[in-house]
């Protein structure tokens, strides 16, 4: 058995935690035998293994374990928010609509060290959407993005939803005001600047005017699971309320006008059939916008090294400004 750091709990701790997890959440009162355990080739947020395990009563299963360590707080100006929370959003989020997602095993708080441990299915034989090139795989994606949005329409009302942050102006402001001055310290062109922050306002108004619904945050397609003709999206710790097109201006960002297209036309079909709102051209255009402050507006290192981003900010700006008109 192999890990990658001196951080992880001993074999026999990981059992007991895991058997009591399995028995309070309805899954076998037996006995848990881990028979390997390797970190997760996959690297996300936070440290993970992948553990083959065999429930006594259930045979053998795979389950990746998340572990979000005290002191290992990155919450990245609230957009992401942890491990215990992306634990609820599998629990209180996704189980109940039960679309396809990895299977929620349980989350262990260790009040000895102040850390925190996540345990979902194991996808096998699954591949990453972002080593595939067929349109209509990331269309799939497209179409379980918009029946997940459609399910969770008045996700603002739904009372167990009420841990979930909400995007709000304030919210929205952050990231642009944390751009602006990386880019005045990176040098870029003042009167870009200016007229980007003032667009951006109405980007603003534009996605607070639209209906919210339950989103993933970062749904690209890196954060997704291929499996025949199923779509399983993982790394919840950014799920919020917010307007939905934010979730697919992430699924498209860099594709392509023609795979963007076909992706586009999946997602509204599959929320909204035929009854298309009027406004969806203009709130998806204020989500790419947004979408390209907000990681503008993650740190210096972030803005430096995707300075690219800026032009494609001010094109996209220009493109907002234009169906917006």
């Amino acid at each position: 058995m192999s890990t990658d750091g001196t951080k992880f709990p001993d074999l026999t701790t990981l059992e007991s935690v895991l058997a009591s997890l399995l028995r309070r959440n309805g899954f076998g009162g037996g006995n848990v035998s881990i028979l390997s355990r390797d970190p997760n080739a996959y690297v996300s947020t936070y440290p993970s293994e992948i553990l083959k395990c065999r429930f006594s009563e259930e045979g053998e299963h795979t389950l990746v374990v998340k572990y979000q360590f005290a002191g290992w707080d990155i919450y990245s100006y609230g957009h992401r928010r942890g491990v215990e929370y992306e634990a609820a959003v599998y629990r209180d989020v996704l189980q109940p609509v039960q679309v396809s997602a990895p299977k929620f095993y349980g989350v262990y708080r260790d009040h000895t060290t102040g850390g925190t441990w996540l345990f979902i299915e194991f996808v096998e034989a699954a591949s990453r959407i972002k080593s595939m090139e067929n349109s209509d795989d990331l269309a799939l994606c497209a179409e379980w993005l918009g029946r997940f949005h459609s399910r969770y329409e008045a996700a603002d009302t739904t009372a167990r939803l009420n841990f979930l942050i909400s995007y709000d102006a304030e919210y929205y402001r952050g990231w642009a005001q944390r751009a602006m001055h990386f880019a005045e310290t990176l040098g870029e062109p003042i009167d870009r600047v200016a007229s980007m922050a003032t667009a951006y306002e109405e980007c603003i108004n534009s996605l607070l005017k639209s209906a919210p619904t339950v989103i993933h945050g970062e749904f690209y397609p890196k954060n997704i699971l291929f499996k025949g003709q199923k779509i399983y999206p993982v790394d919840w710790e950014s799920a919020a309320i917010a307007v939905g097109e934010i979730d697919l201006a992430s699924l498209t960002e860099g594709w392509g006008s023609r795979v963007t297209k076909i992706c586009e036309d999946a997602y509204r079909r599959s929320r909204w059939g035929d009854e298309i709102p009027s406004d969806s051209e203009r709130r998806l255009a204020a989500a790419r916008v947004y979408l390209q402050i907000r990681w503008l507006g993650e740190n210096l290192e972030y803005a430096t090294a995707g300075r690219w981003r800026f032009d494609l900010l001010y094109d996209l700006v220009d493109k907002f400004k234009a169906v917006a008109s």
